[in-house]
């Protein structure tokens, strides 16, 4: 048995087995999957599932190419002193098992790590064999240059491999304690290994606490077969519709490939009549995967071929021979739909001071949405002025008539085929929204209704010296959205003093407020809002008045609900309200009376 840990990845439906420790090379070994693996409701596989596969004698690496640095970072300067620059030549000790052929350098690249690199390889005496610069480094991880002719490495020496690092570099304390490798190769476990000297290109005979600083050697054995790459699997996958047109293209290998040779050049993406897409192109050490990413988003209902040339090259210098291409059409664009509107089709007590709104699925081209696509006109055809804005946010139009609509009408809202996304897909068809609205302005009351009770005293039997004021309302509610527009309310004719209306939410919030003026001796007083408040079908409010000296009443007045349009009283038993002061929320109750206060709204 080989210790192994077993991961599953839902997305790709793919189960991985990693070994703890790198496989012995130039050995045979079988998988097994047991029925015991179920699919997600239940149902076993059909029956165990076994192949087998020899591992390579060589190439060989001191370190397998997933071991990540457990340090990062680490300043070159070290806590040493003066003004630099500070640099470091970093390296691994290690000997062969037998003769073999040293065919690359590698080291693991810091992401913060600058300048040139040059690997070099030194006998034990400190006597430089060969060295090479490395060229198209990735920005950080392993870094492989091959060397410009095989250096012959013989047992029974030592042999160390170094890098220089200008900036930045990576370490893992203590992992070179005890000996590691593949094949023949091992790195030397003697208690002074990885070795490192205090400028670059300086034979390093230093060492703390077995520090591995990443450097490593590819070496090859006359008797090797060296393995042929292949592409293990593409994404999107060859044939595939719908793909999205933001995402990347991929080609996943089955063994390391040379990252020097993948590159925009040698994996390509073209459209259908050969037209090439500009793109990135990145190769991923850990995963083994290219991935092109095209410079812009790709054209919807597209189809597209991707191509991994046959020059590209595994670590080990191998090309693939022969190139893979695979083909797939991109999504179609979705239609715009409107998803809602407001008011809804075939509404009712539609209110004459709200905007019409319809709101889409999908961000429209703002160039789009005008008050040509988007229109208001009575049954009869006759044309509403209106502006019409667009709220990207909330992807939604917005047409507001330049003047209150007329009570009681028929209308029309057309959204037309005009709007469009982006990218210039229209609306498959128009959407009409027909809806009348209501009476309104409305009130509660009849104007031609009277007090039953008037010249009423504030000071209603209350004891000191005064002043006594009331607060005096009506609890209301209205069944569709509309806008309280103005306050009335009944002014006794002995009344005195300057009148606030007010609007409270259910729960004492006031939200609005106005202070009447131009009043007349008697009778109803109406002040408009400045701003009209829009009001939430369902909620409960209250609109009431400051009296100062005398008020009117009507007992039971309120019993049962009243009102026109989509206004109505509260029926609760506890309507009208009044509270001992002017200004104060008015919650008390007596008698269901109408203290004559009443909402305007449209």
């Amino acid at each position: 048995p080989v210790l192994a840990s077993v991961s599953y990845d839902d997305a790709t439906r793919t189960a991985t087995l990693t070994p703890v420790n790198p496989l012995s090379v130039g050995t045979s070994y079988s998988v097994r999957m047991t029925t015991a693996i179920r699919s997600s409701v239940g149902t076993p596989l059909s029956s165990d599932l076994t192949w087998s596969f020899t591992t390579r004698s060589c190439p060989c690496t001191l370190f397998p190419s997933n071991l990540q640095p457990a340090l990062r970072g680490l300043d070159t300067r070290d806590g040493r002193g003066g003004s630099g620059p500070w640099t470091y030549e970093l390296g691994v000790k290690f000997r062969v098992d037998a003769t073999v052929q040293l065919s690359a350098l590698k080291f693991f690249k810091d992401a913060a790590e600058t300048g040139t690199h040059v690997g070099r390889l030194w006998d034990s005496s400190g006597n430089l064999i060969t060295s090479v610069t490395y060229a198209n480094e990735g920005a950080s991880g392993w870094q492989r240059q091959n060397l410009p002719s095989a250096v012959t490495l013989v047992p029974g020496q030592t042999y160390v491999a170094t890098v220089n690092v200008n900036s930045r570099w990576v370490a893992t304390q203590g992992q070179l304690a005890t000996s590691t490798g593949s094949g023949p190769l091992h790195t030397i476990a003697d208690g002074a290994n990885g070795v490192h000297a205090d400028a670059a290109g300086q034979f390093p005979t230093h060492t703390y606490q077995s520090t591995n600083y990443f450097v490593d050697v590819v070496v090859t054995t006359s008797t090797g077969v060296l393995e042929t790459p292949h592409v293990a699997g593409v994404f999107p996958q060859s044939g595939a519709t719908g793909a999205s047109t933001t995402g990347t293209v991929r080609a996943t290998f089955d063994i390391p490939m040379n990252r020097a040779t993948i590159n925009a050049s040698t994996f390509t993406l073209t459209r259908s009549g050969g037209v090439a897409v500009p793109a990135t192109v990145t190769y991923d050490d850990d995963a083994k995967t290219a991935t092109l990413t095209p410079a812009s988003e790709l054209a919807n209902s597209g189809t597209y071929t991707a191509r991994v040339d046959g020059s590209i090259k595994s670590e080990d210098d191998v090309a693939l021979g022969s190139a893979t291409s695979w083909s797939f059409t991109t999504a179609a664009d979705p239609v715009p739909n409107v998803t809602a509107t407001s008011p809804a089709s075939g509404a009712t007590q539609v209110s004459g001071a709200m905007p019409i709104t319809a709101t889409f699925d999908q961000a429209l081209d703002p160039a789009t949405v005008t008050s040509s696509t988007f229109t208001l006109e009575t049954s009869g055809g006759t044309a509403v002025p209106a502006s019409v804005s667009w709220n990207a946010s909330t992807k939604t139009a917005t047409l507001t008539p330049s003047a209150a609509l007329a009570a009681s009408t028929d209308y029309v809202a057309r959204v037309t085929t005009g709007m469009a996304n982006a990218k210039g897909t229209h609306l498959a068809s128009p959407v009409n929204v027909a809806f009348t609205t209501n009476p309104c302005p409305c009130q509660l009351f009849p104007s031609t209704l009277t007090p039953q009770l008037t010249h009423l005293d504030t000071r209603d039997g209350r004891g000191g010296s005064g002043p006594w004021t009331y607060e005096m309302g009506v609890k209301f509610t209205v069944s569709s959205p509309a806008q309280l527009t103005a306050i009335r309310y009944w002014r006794d004719s002995s009344e005195t003093g300057t009148h606030v209306g007010r609007l409270w939410n259910a729960t004492g919030t006031q939200l609005a407020t106005t202070t009447f003026a131009g009043e007349t001796a008697s009778g109803w007083q109406e002040q408009a809002l400045s701003s009209p408040v829009t009001l939430t079908p369902g909620q409960t409010y209250v609109v009431s008045v400051g009296i100062n000296a005398f008020f009117v009443d009507t007992l039971s007045g309120l019993a049962s609900s009243v009102g026109t349009g989509p206004l109505r009283s509260v029926a609760d038993g506890a309507n009208g309200v009044h509270s001992g002061a002017a200004g104060q929320f008015p919650t008390s109750a007596w008698s269901n009376s109408n203290y004559w206060v009443e909402p305007v709204v449209r």
